[in-house]
């Protein structure tokens, strides 16, 4: 009876673990900002709302640039830094953090260009929406 409890236990921390790790994620604009993002772009109709969805884009973009350029110096940084004697004899099998670094670099630059694209997108929209009759 005492390791089903205990496993019991576990079950409930670890669903409101999950849980609350929803919660934050919620709370830090990012995931859900993204969503919202997506959803607003989906069921925009006026120039007005293509417009500021744009600027929204727009301004997403630039921060994930910001990012990119934070993982990148984070990159150099440790590339800088002392190398890994197990780099020498076992490359692969070597934890370079350098190279998480710039593949977190280049994902934030692809979803910036995705932006910027999804920007100019609704500019198009919105420049449309006011010319067409």
């Amino acid at each position: 009876m005492k390791h089903t409890l205990s496993k019991l236990t576990v079950a409930i921390l670890m669903a409101g673990a999950m849980f609350m790790s929803a919660d934050h994620a919620k709370a830090s604009g990012l995931p859900a900002d993204a969503e919202a993002l997506e959803r607003r772009s989906k069921e925009a109709d006026t120039p007005k709302e293509h417009a500021q969805l744009a600027k929204e884009y727009r301004l997403r973009a630039e921060e994930l640039e910001a990012k990119a350029d934070k993982h990148m110096a984070k990159a150099n940084e440790l590339r800088k830094g002392p190398a890994n004697p197990m780099a020498a004899k076992w490359p692969a099998m070597a934890n370079s953090g350098w190279k998480r670094e710039e593949q977190l670099a280049m994902q934030a630059r692809r979803a910036a260009e995705e932006c910027r694209q999804q920007a100019s997108r609704h500019i198009n929209l919105a420049v449309e929406g006011q010319l067409a009759p």
